[in-house]
């Protein structure tokens, strides 16, 4: 059976995320952007909570950056942009850590954390697989 996510950004989050999709600029399609917005902040959050439960490896890590290039390339939106996406997605792994108190991180890493870097070494299969010959 698979667990739902327990995943919840804060209101402050929801609130950082909406300013950003407002500051994308005015050229971008407006649906695509906000989705790219809303990827970004979850790759960097699941990036930090896989390092937070020590889930890190050289294919989590490669699954990261290759998510992370394909979303900045597909994304209109500008530096700061994605800086701020970046310090939020940071900052909520961050407080999710922190309000899972102790001992508690272990479920929260066992599940958020698990389905991070599945996420991460899904996408790096799924890129290998395009450039297998």
């Amino acid at each position: 059976m698979r667990h739902a996510s327990r995943w919840i950004p804060s209101l402050a989050t929801l609130g950082t995320l909406a300013g950003l999709w407002a500051a994308a600029p005015a050229s971008a399609d407006g649906a695509l952007t906000a989705t790219r917005i809303s990827q970004l902040y979850r790759v960097y959050y699941n990036y930090g909570v896989a390092e937070y439960c020590g889930f890190i490896t050289y294919e989590v890590n490669d699954g990261y950056v290759r998510q992370l290039r394909y979303l900045l390339l597909t994304a209109d939106i500008d530096k700061e942009t994605e800086r701020r996406i970046r310090i939020s997605g940071s900052v909520e792994a961050d407080y999710q850590f922190d309000n899972h108190g102790l001992g508690g991180f272990r479920r929260w890493c066992a599940t958020d954390g698990r389905e991070a870097e599945r996420e991460f070494l899904t996408f790096r299969d799924l890129e290998l697989s395009k450039t297998a010959p």
